[in-house]
């Protein structure tokens, strides 16, 4: 008598914070190995009548790379274990994108970007600049005021106010240099 083994999938499901009125995320499920992202093994988008809720079904157990897209938001990602006996829930929180360029730095140089909740001292998000390019990008950021303060090695710092609300927000940051300081011909500082 032959016995027959049949692997049941489980429910990947959670709830979608973010996501704005009339709007409908797709979400899609990666083998954690494919690191092209070439081959969807699960795509599934929220209930139109629920929109802030998403489930797939028969997911087999390992290792996935959980993408979101959503109009209005950045991309989310995050990696979501499936074990052999149960269903999982990971809940999904969308964002803003704020991202920008710095300029006027010498070739090479970073500048250290970050990102402030109005009233707070302490960085909410902060980042490095890529070296070539100047460019920063910080993904789900959450509605609200925020201060911007980009600072590098001779240069002033940059602060610009920014308010989370509609999508992305593209800056354009220009570094201006430190007058250079001396004294009876003595260099006290590059800037």
């Amino acid at each position: 008598e032959a016995t027959v083994t049949r692997l049941m999938g489980h429910r990947v499901l959670g709830d979608i914070e973010g996501l704005r009125d009339y709007d409908m995320a797709t979400l899609t499920l990666y083998s954690s190995t494919d690191l092209l992202l070439s081959n969807p093994l699960y795509t599934t988008q929220s209930n139109y009548n629920s929109p802030r809720k998403y489930q797939f079904v028969n997911v087999n157990p390992g290792t996935y790379l959980l993408h979101v897209t959503a109009d209005y938001s950045a991309d989310y990602w995050a990696f979501v274990g499936v074990g052999d006996s149960e269903d999982v829930r990971h809940d999904v929180v969308l964002g803003w994108q704020l991202k920008g360029t710095v300029y006027g730095l010498d070739d090479g140089m970073s500048a250290l970007v970050e990102v402030y909740r109005e009233g707070e001292n302490t960085p909410a998000y902060k980042i490095e600049t890529v070296p070539t390019t100047g460019e920063f990008s910080f993904g789900n950021v959450s509605d609200g005021d925020y201060t911007v303060r980009v600072t590098a090695p001779g240069f002033k710092p940059y602060v610009d106010d920014v308010k989370m609300m509609y999508g992305t927000v593209t800056m354009s940051c220009y570094m201006q240099r430190l007058p250079k300081v001396s004294i009876g011909g003595i260099a006290l500082s590059d800037g």
